[in-house]
């Protein structure tokens, strides 16, 4: 587990893993999710302690609002068992 802000973390993830990243989201203000990484990599992304917002692949950015703000918890996880190398950019716009 991860504790950061908006902008670019990166790091392996190891066969089978599974990181949390965790962010604070301004209210109303958009967060946008950008994650380079191999296909077997998944993102998810939950309002804390565990409400799911969205998941994606790499590739395609997740953008939310969140209205109230909050924490907001980034899962990454590798879904084959590969593991591989990954980049997420964390944008507050």
């Amino acid at each position: 587990q991860l504790e950061l802000r908006g902008g670019l973390t990166q790091g392996t993830l190891g066969a089978g893993g599974i990181l949390d990243l965790i962010t604070s989201a301004p209210p109303d203000q958009a967060v946008t999710l950008s994650l380079d990484a191999p296909g077997n990599i998944g993102i998810a992304a939950f309002v804390r302690p565990a409400t799911l917002l969205a998941r994606g692949d790499a590739g395609a950015p997740i953008t939310l609002v969140l209205p109230e703000g909050g924490d907001l918890l980034i899962r990454l996880a590798d879904r084959s068992g590969a593991g591989g190398n990954w980049q997420l950019l964390i944008s507050l716009d």
